[in-house]
């Protein structure tokens, strides 16, 4: 098992929610068991995930069928009509319901689309084979101690969608916390992606947590240690 220590560093506040309460404020984390502010390690495990994906666009499942998608978006569009329907990627496991439901029309279209990619892609791709994907068990595990979130209220961000509903906007909770966790990896090909995962956050191509288009989320990524 390899143990790799990985610590946050925010370069602007982050912001992780739902949707917004009834006096329109957006609020971290809220649940039965905990009545401060906090972060679920699955949302750490998703961060982890989005930058390893963008880490291996040439292998990665979701970037391979998104690219293949959007190359033939007016093909489909012809057979699905509704366009909210339209999926714009596919994991692993999602490719496999496809072809285990192939004489649906609607796996017919995307496998038409998809067919060079499928026979091409090693399922589970790399990431999926990390990280777990439906009937695949991953090869890493998060260790996070939930502990309580210093937050800030910003008031009165505008959005798109609420702002001919209330021209005062919305009332924004974020944290600068920093974020220390534990990764365990199975073997070396796990180490690997994680600290090209750790390469990609610090190249700002991913962010944490919601809002990210205004401004949010972008955070340093360091691993403090790393032993066997």
């Amino acid at each position: 098992m390899i143990k790799l220590v990985i610590r946050l560093e925010p370069s602007t506040g982050y912001v992780i929610s739902g949707e917004p309460s009834p006096d329109r404020k957006v609020e971290f984390n809220a649940s039965i068991f905990y009545s401060y502010p906090y972060i679920n390690p699955s949302t750490i495990k998703g961060f982890l995930r989005s930058a390893a994906v963008y880490g291996y666009p040439d292998v990665s499942c979701e970037i391979l069928s998104s690219k293949t998608i959007i190359s033939n978006i007016d093909r489909i569009k012809k057979k699905i009509h509704n366009e909210e329907q339209i999926r714009l990627s596919f994991m692993c496991s999602d490719i496999e319901d496809l072809l285990e439901n192939r004489n649906s029309r609607e796996a017919s279209v995307y496998l038409e689309v998809l067919g060079d990619i499928i026979r091409k892609l090693k399922r589970p791709c790399k990431v999926c084979r990390v990280f777990g994907n439906g009937s695949v068990k991953g090869k890493l595990r998060i260790i996070y101690q939930i502990r309580p979130l210093n937050t800030t209220e910003i008031k009165g961000l505008k959005f798109s969608r609420e702002y001919k509903e209330n021209r005062e906007g919305l009332s924004v909770m974020m944290s600068k916390d920093p974020i220390e966790f534990t990764v365990l990896c199975e073997d070396k090909e796990c180490q690997e992606v994680i600290k090209r995962a750790v390469s990609v956050i610090n190249d700002s191509v991913v962010r944490l947590g919601r809002f990210k288009s205004r401004g949010f989320g972008i955070v340093n990524a360091k691993i403090v240690s790393m032993s066997t």
